[in-house]
């Protein structure tokens, strides 16, 4: 998609702030403030490759550490700095008995992921589980570990009664969402930003979990799902 946007065949895509910074950009070092890490790609990537950020919607599609809702209600755990706290005191895991954490291979080498997240908040799990990204979900619903990582607005964090804990002490990457359009087409048509910026405004976390949950859990087509919505909320 972005190949072919910078080569003109797409000329509008919604693209993550945190994809941009590093993965477009070369950038070595993840921005955790939202603010900054739009102005940055904004700017940067208007100067080399003339493609323009629209306002960013506050949804934020970042790495997430989730447990079970009943779990972190029972152990009073909201924050990754409560569940660090609660490990290191020693207290008792809810199933498997064990403090087990299922990651994706990516996520437990990364920096950016697992090894930097214990670090950062000095704790240790008692193991951690690899497995492909889409099961650590039912994994963790099904109590075969007590804690996993998926993305912050996954429609079955809602539907599996999942809950992400706040990431208090802003380790993880942000990646907000925003339209990027080519310049020579915003010119042509100006009146795409005005259109847009409504749509990015209303798509907050809750809101992207719940459309997702609708594909995900549902099993509604996506594009059903992103008509439904829009319909509701008088935009088309």
């Amino acid at each position: 998609m972005r190949d072919a946007q910078e080569m003109g065949d797409v000329d509008l895509c919604w693209e993550y702030t945190g994809t941009a910074l590093i993965t477009h950009l070369g950038f070595e070092e993840p921005i955790t403030e939202p603010e900054r890490a739009f102005q940055v790609v904004k700017e940067e990537d208007y100067e080399r490759n003339q493609l323009i950020w629209l306002d960013y919607a506050p949804l934020n599609n970042t790495y997430t550490v989730m447990m079970r809702q009943e779990d972190a209600d029972e152990l009073g755990i909201e924050t990754i700095s409560d569940l660090a706290e609660a490990i290191n005191e020693g207290v008792e895991a809810p199933d498997p008995g064990q403090w087990i954490f299922a990651s994706d291979h990516e996520y437990s080498v990364r920096e950016d992921g697992y090894p930097g997240l214990t670090e950062h908040y000095d704790f240790h799990f008692d193991g951690v589980q690899i497995m492909d990204l889409g099961i650590t979900y039912g994994a963790l619903r099904d109590g075969d570990v007590a804690l996993a990582m998926g993305f912050a607005t996954d429609g079955r964090i809602e539907g599996f009664d999942l809950v992400n804990l706040v990431d208090d002490r802003e380790f993880h990457p942000v990646y907000n969402a925003a339209p990027v359009i080519r310049e020579e087409t915003l010119e042509d048509y100006p009146e795409i930003e005005e259109i847009l910026k409504p749509l990015s405004q209303l798509l907050d976390d809750e809101t992207m979990q719940r459309l997702n949950a609708l594909v995900d859990v549902e099993g509604y087509e996506p594009e059903e799902a992103a008509v439904e919505f829009l319909e509701e909320e008088g935009l088309i």
